[in-house]
């Protein structure tokens, strides 16, 4: 992630998974899908989860965050997306890569 003019304070170190929705803060949400089928539902497990950018300087150059979350032993697929939240200012780029042990059957 890159960041452009965002919001700063000194105690918005990145974080890990949280459960937390911060209105002043840049980040990623992801949330799990129980199944049996999520081609023909969206039920949620879990609820949505969070991590958030560092935003401790204004500007940053290519960040990689890496953060490590268990799936619900319901869950049959992810959803993440790029979270900028109600109050926060930047140009935020994202580009993000989504790896899973969720494999218990090909949906197509």
């Amino acid at each position: 992630m890159k960041t452009e003019g965002i919001n700063t304070d000194p105690k918005y170190y990145a974080s890990n998974v949280v459960a937390d929705r911060d209105n002043y803060r840049a980040g990623v949400t992801f949330f799990f899908h129980r199944g049996p089928d999520i081609t023909k539902s969206w039920d949620l497990s879990g609820g949505d989860q969070f991590f958030y950018l560092d935003q401790r300087n204004t500007d940053s150059d290519w960040t990689y965050y890496v953060v490590c979350a268990k799936a619900p032993d319901d869950a049959e697929g992810v959803s993440v997306r790029a979270r900028l939240t109600s109050f926060r200012s930047a140009k935020c780029i994202m580009t993000i890569s989504v790896f899973t042990n969720l494999t218990k059957r090909q949906i197509s």
